[in-house]
């Protein structure tokens, strides 16, 4: 029969200073506070970092401990654990967490048995847990929830840390840290337009092959660091006129520089002026990326790239062409204006971008009036966003007529007649059109407003 172990507490030096009384001294019973468990398991989950720059395989430990006393004497005990993904749903849920389980192909354990010899109080041969990094999909993280099956021996198991959750994680740097990023390669440069024009954060540089060489043209980039990549978004070279835009292109990841795995082919990259948003199908991992232009929209042997960038998480909203082109547009013909002071309430208010200004009619005039913008070139027109007069109110536009042509002179085909606007002036109003249609040139015409007066006035308009 196993004798009753206890944990004697000496109080007499107390006892003899305050003169206590007889009662007997305490004992606290050690098994109380005698447990096993699996060493790590208060951390939960206990994060393994897994390095990237290395293929190799990666070996952690696993050991078995107990504590609440001194004496060892607690006789040879062993036990058996394994790893149980049933729990990993169980702990997403728990924790609001979406970590995947670890895959059995990318681990494997030595033993499944750990033993405290008698006199010792933790394992001296630990399960080696041998994780493949390449059997890992290191855009994510895994969970693997490792547990006491059964104890042979005198000590109770806790249950409360029986079971180590291990959570295997690639060091992927989430700071996107461009300003370290640098070209580990590219296959040509013209003049001073270098590759590192492309990933400088300003869209109006960018990188130009050789002029006289011929596609494809690449160039990649190194990182400085593993980054979680959902997708890129893309520049092109933004200036006028010039029309050998990428078309054809290919984007590249990689974790070494020197093997690559395809992460976008674009047969036909928008010739867009305005950030654009590419998508992966999937979330990648990597240190590098290589842009490959295989063709280009006018078909010339040379290329350009305004600015490249990676983005994690969020997918971000992509530049509208019609917003970007707005500082070209122009007023081209109109039926009044009333120019007193300093021209703020001259047609041209309605798209200098400022709601502080309007167009403010004739005061001496009547309705209809109206307004043609030249905005440079075809859009396809979907809606409207318009902003009413900011420092006045009463006069704003009721019934408003939004049409569109090819010429600005004839074939005017209605947008919207919006027969009662709103007359809210502290927000934008979104204004879809019923009929949307393509269209270089824009008339706006009011044909009544809300006070009944012959004037009217509006602050800024923009199209989507």
């Amino acid at each position: 029969m196993k004798t009753k172990r206890t944990l004697w507490l000496s109080l007499m030096s107390a006892a003899l200073l305050l003169g206590a009384c007889d009662d007997p001294i305490p004992s606290i019973e050690a098994e109380r506070f005698m447990y096993l468990s699996l060493t790590g398991a208060k951390e939960i989950p206990a994060v393994k970092k897994l390095n990237l720059e290395s293929t190799a395989d990666t070996v952690f430990y696993i050991t078995m401990a107990y504590g609440g006393t001194t004496n060892y004497e607690q006789g040879d005990i062993s036990a058996t654990l394994a790893a149980d993904l049933s729990l990993v749903d169980a702990f997403n849920a728990a924790n609001n967490t979406d970590y995947r389980p670890l895959p059995e192909a990318a681990r494997s354990f030595d033993k499944t048995e750990l033993r405290i010899i008698n006199g010792k109080n933790r394992s001296e041969e630990p399960i080696k847990l041998t994780i493949r990094i390449n059997a890992l999909d290191l855009s994510v993280d895994h969970l693997l929830p490792v547990t006491v099956r059964s104890v042979s021996g005198g000590l109770p198991l806790n249950e409360e840390m029986k079971t180590l959750y291990l959570l295997f994680q690639g060091d992927v740097d989430e700071d996107n840290g461009k300003n370290l990023w640098h070209t580990s390669g590219a296959s040509s440069e013209w003049q001073t337009y270098a590759a590192a024009l492309a990933y400088d954060g300003n869209p109006n540089t960018y990188w130009h092959s050789d002029a006289a060489g011929t596609l494809p043209q690449w160039f990649a980039v190194n990182m400085e660091g593993f980054k979680r990549i959902d997708g890129f978004t893309w520049v092109n070279r933004s200036d006028p006129g010039q029309e050998a835009l990428p078309k054809h292109v290919k984007i590249e990841t990689g974790m070494n520089g020197t093997e690559w795995t395809e992460a976008l082919d674009i047969p036909e990259m928008d010739k867009s002026r305005v950030m654009q948003v590419l998508p992966l199908e999937s979330t990648v991992v990597a240190k590098y990326f290589r842009i490959t232009v295989l063709s280009t929209w006018n078909d010339a042997s040379y290329t350009y790239v305004g600015e490249v960038d990676i983005y994690s998480g969020e997918e971000p909203e992509p530049e509208r062409e019609i917003e970007w082109a707005k500082n070209t547009w122009e007023i081209v013909d109109y039926s009044s204006d009333w120019r007193a002071n300093n021209d703020i309430w001259n047609v041209a208010s309605t798209i200098d971008g400022d709601i502080g200004r309007s167009w403010h009619t004739d005061p001496t005039g009547s309705l209809p009036q109206w307004f043609i913008i030249d905005l440079k070139q075809s859009f396809m027109i979907r809606g409207f966003l318009l902003w009413n007069r900011q420092e006045d109110h009463g006069s704003e536009p009721k019934n408003i007529v939004f049409e569109t042509s090819n010429d600005g002179t004839t074939d005017w085909r209605v947008l919207l007649d919006e027969p009662e606007m709103s007359t809210a002036y502290n927000h934008e109003l979104d204004l879809p059109a019923t009929n949307p249609q393509r269209g270089r040139y824009l008339r706006v015409t009011v044909k009544s407003n809300w006070s009944g007066y012959g004037f009217t006035y509006i602050a800024e308009l923009t199209l989507y």
